[in-house]
């Protein structure tokens, strides 16, 4: 259907006026010779995506499986199909090119979501496309049982437990027990200080308020190994290396000599960055300086020699190696 007012054609599923592209139409085998013509308001009123929980495929073929979660296409996995029942629903085919933007959407922040196979009991929170663990305590207490609880397919489910929030984002403890504010890096909320909290801006970026237990487990987290940092604030100039949660200072020869420049730079609170310069790294990181071929793991403070065998499939791996200025690791003991 389309409108005389315009060029953009619709079809009707679920009750909604999805999209055709012009790309669609010889693929999904529209015939635009039976094009229906509606009153502009009422076309322009269509919802654009069909109701939540509706399954889908793409009109032009294929096998794989989706089921919308607001405007969201979220991929069923084979163990979904029939224990979370989506195989008793209609299937409805949808245009490729809405359905293939869809597929890369998330699911919006603020969203509660379940296994619709019930073989997870949790309940999780959709923030920034990661779901985020909501405790029984906080269910009722921090009101996400007053919500709408969505049903999504487990396999998609775990993949997005496993997701952090993106860098952008600030958080806050939901109940409010916690009053301190947090930034994430690299897959940890580092603290953000009262001073920096204006003074860089970090008042406005978007406040989002996450579950408790989730945030102190966040909160407990090292940044990645291997992330690039430096004070958001420009006061310090130096750039950082995270191992173990300690933060290397590079040089300008080590950020371009270790193939740092490469990666993306990373602000962070100072007083935050300040505290894991003078931090231990964490027993399990392995070391790696411009002195020599070996490879250190610290251990108890110290560092230790490994050995070619201690990596390969099924072993530890030297993409978790991580390379620093040699004073780094000549100030650690050797065991």
């Amino acid at each position: 259907m389309k409108s005389a007012s315009g060029p953009d054609v619709k079809v009707m599923v679920g009750g909604s006026g999805v999209p055709v592209a012009g790309s669609d139409v010889t693929p999904d085998k529209y015939d635009l010779s039976k094009i229906v013509m509606v009153d502009d308001t009422a076309f322009r009123a269509l919802p654009s995506a069909p109701p939540a929980g509706t399954v889908v495929h793409d009109q032009a073929g294929g096998s794989n499986r989706y089921v919308i979660i607001d405007d969201a296409a979220l991929l069923i996995g084979a163990e979904d199909w029939t224990a979370a029942g989506y195989n008793t629903r209609p299937d409805m085919g949808v245009p490729t090119a809405w359905l293939n933007a869809a597929a890369q959407r998330t699911v919006p922040t603020g969203i509660v979501v379940m296994d619709q196979t019930g073989a997870d009991p949790s309940r999780y929170v959709m923030v920034d496309g990661a779901a985020l663990h909501i405790s029984a305590a906080e269910w009722t207490e921090d009101k996400y049982n007053e919500q709408t609880l969505m049903g999504v397919p487990g396999k998609w489910l775990k993949a997005a437990v496993a997701k952090s929030p993106s860098n952008d984002n600030v958080l806050m403890d939901q109940s409010g027990t916690d009053p301190s504010r947090y930034a994430m890096l690299n897959g940890a909320a580092v603290p953000i200080s009262g001073a920096e909290w204006t003074a860089n801006g970090y008042d406005q970026r978007t406040l989002m308020g996450v579950p408790g237990d989730w945030l102190a487990s966040t909160v407990a987290k090292k940044v990645a190994n291997g992330s690039i940092v430096k004070d958001v604030s420009g006061a310090d100039s130096t750039v950082y290396v995270m191992a173990g949660g300690v933060a290397v200072p590079l040089t300008y020869a080590d950020f371009t000599g270790f193939g740092y420049d490469k990666r993306p730079l990373e602000g962070a609170p100072g007083t935050w960055l300040k505290a894991a310069a003078q931090a231990a790294p964490v027993d399990g990181t392995m070391l790696l300086s411009p002195d020599s071929n070996t490879v250190w793991q610290v251990t108890g403070g110290k560092k230790k020699a490994m050995t070619a065998d201690q990596f390969g499939p099924g072993k530890l791996s030297f993409a978790d190696v991580v390379s620093v200025p040699t004073a780094f690791t000549a100030k650690l003991p050797t065991v």
